[in-house]
């Protein structure tokens, strides 16, 4: 069963959020049940993935292109959807779902977890919506309901799919109890306008492709289990903000090696790469601060730090050995060189993360490399 769960990236000031979400997450993971949810490292949504993950399950996060592009998704996840903005990100949500849980939240979780209160209510959506009353949290919405009823807006018919579930116990009862029929059923017998392209994408790659059966100008996305993948980029593939960011960071290397080379001379290679550093330090934490992420240190596991850390020595040796060469070598022949790190990343990335290598990448390797002789020699 894929459990849609909708909560906040903010962690709360109350310890028993994080302690319940967590236990949903090992929950979920060890009975064998899927994660949906928004795919952000932070605050609760971190905490339920990384639990998800810890116990041995699934989990798949949906996360529009703007928060990719602030990093604030987790890049460990099993599957990362990637949508332009907020309404497909919804929309996927739902269709991935065959139950759909509220946890304690922000205006955010309360506006999803509407929509699938409004769709159960009217008979378009077959699956449990549980709002997950921890200490409370949704006793006003409770009451509002209820009042709706009173008034005749609405009637206990109505809301005869909504539940209320005090805790984590009550919870497994109630899904334990409900046909897995919801709404993944039902997504094969829906078609999405062909103007709600998703890109999908697993965290091996950013790219991926899928048959994908095309109608009237609609698209009907593959059910699970079929033979072709059940989620893929439909559409404009097109170059997109990651190719004018990528164009930038060329530019902004290139002019690193020129004004090094002007700057270096003289000065001892060390004291030239430490004092490079302070400023990227400084401009780092600068935007760190500007875009208020820094509460993210706290949502790092311990696996992201070691490897962060061996991430900056690698990168301090590199720095290291590219100020010395530069100090001693032409710049037009240092940096072709120093290219090569092009040719060993997917070297590397073929060995220990299993990203596919394929004759294309082969054939670029060699020319890069070829490219790289006649420069140097």
């Amino acid at each position: 069963m894929n459990i849609t769960v909708y909560l906040g990236a903010n962690a709360g000031n109350d310890p028993a959020l994080r302690d319940a979400v967590r236990a949903l997450g090992r929950w979920i993971g060890e009975s064998g049940n899927a994660l949906v949810y928004g795919g952000s490292k932070n605050g609760l949504m971190g905490a339920l993935a990384e639990s998800v993950l810890a116990a041995g399950g699934r989990a798949t996060g949906v996360e529009p292109q703007v928060f990719v592009d602030q990093g604030f998704l987790y890049d460990e996840l099993t599957e990362l959807i990637v949508t332009r903005d907020f309404p497909e990100r919804k929309a996927k949500m739902l269709e991935l779902g065959d139950a759909f849980i509220a946890f304690p939240g922000g205006t955010g979780t309360l506006e999803e977890i509407a929509e699938v209160m409004s769709r159960v209510a009217l008979g378009q959506l077959d699956a449990p919506c549980i709002l997950y009353n921890l200490n409370g949290y949704y006793d006003g919405l409770r009451t509002q309901l209820a009042h709706m009823i009173e008034l005749g807006l609405s009637s206990e018919a109505r809301q005869r799919g909504i539940y209320f579930a005090d805790d984590l116990e009550q919870i497994r009862q109630l899904l334990e109890g409900f046909p897995t029929k919801g709404l993944q059923t039902a997504a094969r017998r829906i078609c999405v306008p062909a103007a709600h392209k998703f890109h999908t994408c697993s965290l091996s790659s950013i790219f991926s492709h899928a048959h994908v059966a095309r109608e009237n100008d609609f698209t009907f996305l593959p059910p699970a289990g079929g033979g072709a993948a059940r989620v893929t980029r439909v559409g404009n593939g097109g170059i997109g903000m990651w190719f004018v960011f990528a164009l930038l960071s060329a530019v902004f290397a290139a002019l690193t090696s020129i004004l090094a080379k002007v700057g270096i001379d003289g000065v001892n290679s060390n004291l030239a790469t430490a004092i490079r550093t302070m400023v990227v330090l400084a401009m780092a934490w600068g935007m760190v601060f500007v875009t208020n992420t820094q509460g993210g240190l706290t949502d790092i596991s311990k696996k992201s730090w070691l490897f962060l850390i061996l991430s900056g020595l690698a990168t301090g040796a590199s720095w290291l050995c590219y100020y010395r060469a530069l100090q001693i070598g032409e710049a037009s022949k240092v940096v072709p060189i120093d290219k090569l790190s092009v040719v060993i990343t997917l070297v590397l990335a073929f060995v220990f993360l299993h990203e596919r290598f394929t004759p294309k990448s082969l054939i670029g390797c060699l020319l890069i490399g070829a490219g790289t002789l006649l420069m140097v020699l």
